[in-house]
């Protein structure tokens, strides 16, 4: 069984729930999970993906990625020069840099440069600014630092290298119980990764149980729930 939480807030209140129960605590260990929906993409999904790569991992975190990297602008000459007259929209750029959707990186290759996620008034990939950035976020992957959102864009790269993982997640866990389930909006939850790997089937405001079954609306599993509720 997986257990699939939004908050650790939630996790710890989940994990007490269970502990505190004389046969539930056993889904607290293996071959059971439970934890945030941020720990099972990782887990399961960016992190191998990542390491088959043959990139390391040190710290999966915004704000030391925001630090680490604006400490390097130093080295780059193109973006330190707009810096001079432009500092607050270049240190923005590095701190928000993520992986292109469509980055290549070939495992047999040194890593120097990856595309990343073009923004808004951002510099062109093809100007050398852009490359410098690239180049920078390059240097950021070879130190095994990385933002957030970088873990959503390997999971999605997983997914369609190898779509055969659909499957054996679900063999993996045939119940997902995916907590507060209307707030599944997030971009983490988009595309390929949580709403591919389960379908729908029992809902309501609070929880949503998931399994390979045929998928039906919010609308209709929130209606199968007031019934149900109305009943006990």
């Amino acid at each position: 069984m997986c257990v699939i939480s939004h908050t650790n807030a939630a996790r710890e209140e989940i994990e007490k729930l269970l502990s505190a129960h004389p046969s539930a605590g056993a889904f607290l260990n293996y071959p059971h999970f439970v934890g945030t929906v941020t720990k099972f993409v990782d887990h399961f999904i960016a992190l191998p993906y990542l390491r088959g790569l043959g990139w390391s991992v040190r710290r999966i975190d915004d704000e030391v990625f925001t630090a680490v990297a604006c400490a390097k602008l130093a080295s780059k000459p193109r973006l330190r020069a707009m810096a001079r007259s432009a500092e607050h929209k270049v240190k923005g750029w590095i701190s928000r840099m993520e992986l292109a959707r469509d980055f290549e990186c070939d495992p047999l290759q040194p890593l120097r440069a990856l595309k990343i996620k073009h923004r808004p008034r951002q510099s062109l990939p093809s100007s050398p600014t852009g490359v410098e950035l690239q180049e920078l976020k390059g240097e950021m992957v070879k130190a095994g630092l990385y933002r957030f959102a970088d873990m959503t864009v390997l999971a999605n790269k997983a997914l369609d290298a190898y779509p055969e993982l659909v499957n054996r997640i679900r063999l993996r866990f045939p119940l997902v119980i995916l907590d507060e389930a209307q707030d599944t909006n997030g971009e983490q939850l988009k595309g390929a990764l949580i709403n591919n790997l389960v379908t729908f089937r029992y809902a309501s405001c609070w929880e949503l149980w998931c399994s390979s079954i045929p998928h039906e609306s919010h609308e209709e599993t929130c209606s199968r729930w007031r019934v149900a509720h109305r009943r006990l």
